[in-house]
């Protein structure tokens, strides 16, 4: 049985003979995963890249932490890895993405206060009692994201509040730039 060794051990899945089972679900999964991302990547980089070869790929700036392999993949052929985070400390989040060693670019944060007169029932980023809060909480995530040494920005979402009845979306959030922070 030439192909017994593949399933004891890890170097069968460079080459495709490894045959998971059980416990290696998850390791399927990954590498399928994995397989599919380093195909788009290549697809799509290429393509843009015969077309406009002189400008940085930004990626596709991923909405929710993607499996390991997902990311890696974009490392690959990306020239930064685009993402969003709404945590309030981004730190974890960005070793995440600084796994691929390429720049990092943040595509969305923002915090939300309860005293802004709006409902905050339905948006995005953390919910906090004041603007005073919102502005500590602001410099929070920049100090800590400006301290990771592979971020090259960061963008604020949204430069409006949203309407209290809700957008086309139904966000209804305090939005709008934190002053005085």
């Amino acid at each position: 049985m030439a192909n017994k060794g593949a399933r004891t051990h890890w170097g069968g899945i460079a080459d495709g003979r490894f045959r998971p089972n059980g416990y290696f679900r998850i390791a399927r999964q990954d590498r399928i995963f994995w397989l599919v991302a380093k195909r788009y990547f290549q697809l799509t980089v290429a393509a843009i890249k015969a077309a406009d070869p002189n400008h940085l790929i930004l990626g596709c700036r991923f909405a929710y932490e993607p499996s390991p392999g997902v990311i890696d993949a974009a490392g690959r052929y990306c020239d930064v890895i685009s993402f969003n985070c709404y945590d309030p400390d981004p730190s974890g989040v960005i070793d995440a993405y600084a796994a691929a060693e390429n720049p990092c670019l943040i595509g969305e944060f923002s915090l939300r206060a309860i005293d802004s007169g709006l409902p905050n029932t339905k948006g995005a980023g953390p919910l906090v009692a004041t603007q005073a809060g919102r502005a500590a909480g602001f410099r929070h995530y920049v100090t800590a994201a400006l301290q990771h040494p592979t971020v090259v920005g960061y963008h604020w979402f949204e430069y409006a509040d949203q309407p209290a009845a809700g957008r086309f979306d139904g966000e209804n959030s305090n939005l709008s730039p934190v002053k005085n922070f």
